[in-house]
């Protein structure tokens, strides 16, 4: 059972992953829309597709009155989603700081190369109390990132990864894995010599899960 603080920060993250899901959702909706009336959706580079300029594109949409009137309805309740979403972000923040000992983990959590606050906030709520932790390697086995195995006399055969535990942290650890290949040469060392080890189609996606699982382990 986790200690009142751990449980009170998981109810927080927990509440920012729905939030966060719903503005998701509402991005689809909006694409789907415009897809079923045959609008282009306004034009911009990967990554940017929901600044403020496109979502001000898609408020000047030439369509139907009716299609007007639903594509406002989902630009108003994603705004409202995204307005929560910075709110609780807020409240994550806020919440750590007043506690010495959760914001010192959280800053030790930010030390690891593609660790940031939402990932760190993320795992302090799963995990709960650090001194409960026996094994470093227990993380990885609690975050799914570890490996099946069937073992048969001297053999032992590894398939894909258990995908045990919460599978929204698991793919965070995944994204975070992402970014600290690009900041940390070891890993991105390891990255490359996994992907070697490993069909081409697969490669990349093996490395990175076995990069997500070295994070876990630091």
């Amino acid at each position: 059972v986790p200690s009142p603080i751990y449980r009170e920060l998981r109810h927080l993250t927990q509440l920012r992953d729905t939030v966060v899901r719903e503005a998701a959702a509402h991005k689809q909706r909006i694409k789907a829309l415009l897809l079923l009336e045959g609008i282009g959706f306004p034009p911009a580079t990967g990554g940017r597709q929901w600044t403020l300029r496109v979502k001000a594109q898609l408020r000047k949409l030439r369509c139907s009155r009716t299609v007007r009137f639903k594509l406002d309805q989902l630009l108003d309740s994603l705004e409202f989603c995204e307005k929560k979403v910075v709110s609780s972000t807020k409240e994550i923040r806020r919440f750590c700081k007043e506690d010495a000992e959760l914001f010192q983990s959280i800053e030790y959590l930010m030390s690891i190369p593609g660790i940031g606050w939402i990932v760190a906030s993320q795992l302090l709520a799963r995990m709960g109390d650090w001194r409960e932790i026996d094994n470093v390697r227990q993380l990885g086995s609690f975050l799914g990132l570890v490996p099946t195995e069937n073992s048969t006399g001297d053999s032992v055969d590894r398939g894909s990864i258990t995908r045990a535990g919460d599978g929204r942290l698991r793919s965070k650890m995944i994204q975070a894995a992402w970014s600290a290949i690009r900041q940390d040469g070891e890993l991105r060392e390891f990255y490359r010599s996994v992907c070697q080890r490993n069909p081409r189609g697969k490669g990349a996606r093996i490395a990175i899960v076995a990069v997500a699982r070295k994070l876990s382990t630091r």
